[in-house]
């Protein structure tokens, strides 16, 4: 009974270490390349050891796609809010959704882009997370219109969701910027909706009219 106990501890003390390096993770990489950051700075940092990190994760590999996963879980719970709220609301809402994500984790959307490019399997949740939005967006359309979409309906709407991650990791990757503001400027800001909502109200008719 006593051994089996402390297994338990032993178990719930890496979950927590494991939280704790998960958390700081998101900090660090708010703006920095996983490639730039030790696994003692890491460690140091969640106030673990190098060895606890090694034992929550096997490899700082390991750890990047775990913090990937975090990621995704965080942006699809608010997807879900955002999917909730009535069509009119819905394309600004998963504009300004997809802005802050990129916005809040832009070393670490940068340093999986980079390793994407290289051959490395770590974009792939994210791909499959915006194919998801993508589908909702046209299943919440059809709804909305009472009819299914045409196939150049449903193209147009992939494009807006294209365009826009499109811009966000030219933001990111720091590359091709073309106005004199960068992601974190409310002029981006307002850039990037205005024009994904456009694209929107080109692709399906009775939807709205772009504000401004």
């Amino acid at each position: 009974m006593a051994s089996a106990t402390r297994r338990r501890a032993r178990r719930n003390s890496r979950g927590e270490a494991a939280d704790r390096m998960i958390a700081v993770g998101r900090e660090l990489l708010s703006d920095r390349d996983i490639d730039l950051l030790t696994v003692r700075e890491i460690a140091e940092a969640a106030g673990s050891s190098v060895g606890s990190f090694y034992n929550c994760f096997g490899d700082k590999e390991q750890y990047f796609a775990s913090l990937i996963e975090d990621m995704v879980l965080r942006r699809q719970a608010g997807a879900r809010v955002n999917f909730g709220q009535p069509f009119a609301e819905l394309p600004r809402a998963l504009a300004t959704g997809a802005i802050t994500n990129f916005r809040e984790h832009q070393g670490m959307i940068r340093s999986a882009l980079r390793k994407h490019l290289l051959g490395a399997p770590v974009w792939d949740p994210i791909s499959v997370m915006s194919t998801e939005f993508v589908d909702e967006y046209r299943r919440r359309c059809s709804q909305h219109l009472g009819r299914p979409l045409t196939r150049t309906e449903r193209k147009r709407i992939a494009f807006a969701f294209v365009w826009l991650y499109g811009m966000l990791m030219q933001q990111v990757m720091r590359v091709n910027n073309t106005h004199d503001y960068d992601s974190q400027d409310q002029e981006f800001t307002e850039h990037a909706v205005q024009s994904f909502l456009s694209l929107l109200y080109d692709a399906i008719p009775l939807t709205g009219t772009a504000e401004g």
